[in-house]
C-alpha cells in the first residue's frame, strides 16, 4: 500500500537553510567568498568547512536546476542538456530492469516478522521524508500511549562521517527511538531486531530499496516541484521513471 504525501516540501527550491536562516542562493556566493577571506585571518575550526561546502552545494544545485528546467539559455546549457539525455535513458533503463526483476520474483525481496513502513520520495532533494519519519515514530507512539509501539528507524547513513553521527544523534533525539544506520537495509532489519524488541521498523529514504519487503509506503513529494521535470536523473531529478 502507498500513501502520497504532497506536502512534502513546501520550501521554495531556490532558497536554502544556513545556520536557521533564509540565504539566497545569489547572495550564497558571496557569503562563502567572505568566510574564505576571513578563515586564514581569525583562524576559524571546521564548522566554516563544512559552511564552505554548502555555500558549493548550494550555487551548484541552484544552476543546476535551471540547467535541467531549461530556464538557463545559451549554447553551454543546451549541450549540457543534449549530453544528460541519453545519461537519463541508461539510467531509467536499469532501474526499469531492476523493478521487473523484484517484480517477477527474479531478484529475491526478504521480509522480516514485524510491520515495515517506508517513508521515501520519487526525487532527488529535500522532501521532508526525516521530519516525517520523527512525526511518524511520534504519532504511533501517541495512538497507544499506556503501551506505546517498540520502533527502529533503519537509514543509509552518509558518506561523511562526522555529518552521519551528528545526524543520527539528531534524529535518535527527535524520535526517541532507536536509529539503525546501515546502507544495506536487509542487514540493518536483523540487526535492529537482534539488539532489542522491535515493533515497527520504518524505513528513512526506502522507497528505492526493493530487497526488504514493506506494509506501507509513505512517499513524500515536493509541492514545487512534483516529478522532477519529469525526466530521470541526471537529465531530471526523477529516481525512477
Amino acid at each position: 500500500m502507498t500513501f502520497f504525501s504532497l506536502g512534502g516540501s513546501l520550501l521554495l527550491r531556490h532558497q536554502r537553510t544556513i545556520h536557521g536562516s533564509q540565504l539566497q542562493p545569489t547572495r550564497a556566493a558571496s557569503f562563502f567568498a567572505l568566510a574564505y577571506l576571513l578563515d586564514p585571518l581569525l583562524g576559524l575550526n571546521l564548522d566554516v568547512l563544512r559552511l564552505r561546502f554548502r555555500m558549493i552545494s548550494t550555487v551548484n544545485q541552484y544552476h543546476y536546476h535551471k540547467v535541467i528546467s531549461g530556464k538557463a539559455k545559451g549554447l553551454g546549457p543546451d549541450m549540457m542538456r543534449t549530453l544528460l539525455v541519453p545519461l537519463a535513458l541508461g539510467y531509467g533503463l536499469g532501474i526499469r530492469v531492476r523493478n521487473y526483476l523484484y517484480d517477477k520474483k527474479f531478484l529475491k525481496k526478504y521480509t522480516v516478522s514485524c510491520p515495515v513502513i517506508c517513508v521515501g520520495n520519487l526525487t532527488a532533494g529535500g522532501t521532508g521524508k526525516t521530519p516525517l519519519v520523527v512525526w511518524l515514530c511520534r504519532y504511533l507512539a501517541q495512538k497507544n500511549p499506556q503501551r506505546p509501539p517498540q520502533c527502529a528507524i533503519l537509514t543509509r547513513g552518509y558518506k561523511n562521517q562526522k555529518y552521519q553521527t551528528d545526524e543520527t544523534a539528531l534524529l535518535e533525539k527527535k524520535s526517541e527511538v532507536r536509529v539503525i544506520v546501515n546502507p544495506d537495509r536487509v542487514a540493518g532489519a536483523h540487526r535492529a531486531m537482534g539488539l532489542e524488541a522491535v515493533d515497527v521498523l520504518i524505513m528513512d529514504d526506502g522507497f528505492q530499496h526493493r530487497r526488504l519487503s514493506r506494509d506501507l509506503d509513505i512517499v513524500a513529494i515536493d509541492a514545487t516541484n512534483p516529478f522532477g521535470f519529469s525526466r530521470c536523473l541526471p537529465a531530471g531529478l526523477l529516481r525512477e521513471p
